[in-house]
């Protein structure tokens, strides 16, 4: 299950000790982007993730020089994915993602966001989003999907 939460984004600091990077879209982005998807979906998703490129401002997280997790900021009224190999740095994303949107003249978001990333649902109620009624279910055939990972797009043209 996925819940859908709305909200103004909000200018806020976080802590962490994470480099973000704006990254510019390349073959070497692509593949880094591709490598997390593939451990945290379990599966490679090339011509979504060069749309997304090509249409968002994609942000690259390192801890240590190591790269840890991606965010598709705020591009044509879309954000997301977002992937990250450590749960605990979900807020970080999220973090991003509202500030990108906040930079881009969002008025607000909709994040949507699985039920089991429990610090990601946690950090948005916390932040000040608000839960949708409507709740999604995400069907998948691939029981090792790591979820509590992951921030699914939420794109103006689907």
């Amino acid at each position: 299950m996925a819940f859908s939460l709305n909200g103004r984004p909000k200018f806020r600091t976080l802590d962490t000790d994470l480099d973000i990077e704006l990254a510019e879209p390349s073959t070497q982005t692509l593949n880094a982007v591709i490598d997390i998807d593939s451990a945290i979906l379990g599966y490679r998703r090339e011509p979504e993730i060069e749309f997304f490129m090509n249409n968002q401002p994609i942000f690259l997280f390192r801890r240590e020089g190591k790269l840890a997790s991606y965010a598709f900021g705020y591009g044509n009224h879309t954000i997301g994915p977002a992937a990250t190999l450590s749960k605990i740095d979900m807020p970080a994303l999220m973090h991003q993602i509202e500030q990108s949107a906040l930079a881009g003249g969002a008025d607000s978001i909709e994040l949507v966001i699985p039920a089991m990333a429990d610090n990601a649902v946690r950090w948005a109620l916390e932040s000040g989003y608000k839960m949708d009624s409507f709740h999604e279910f995400l069907l998948s055939s691939n029981p090792d999907m790591k979820l509590d990972r992951y921030l699914i797009t939420q794109s103006s043209f689907t």
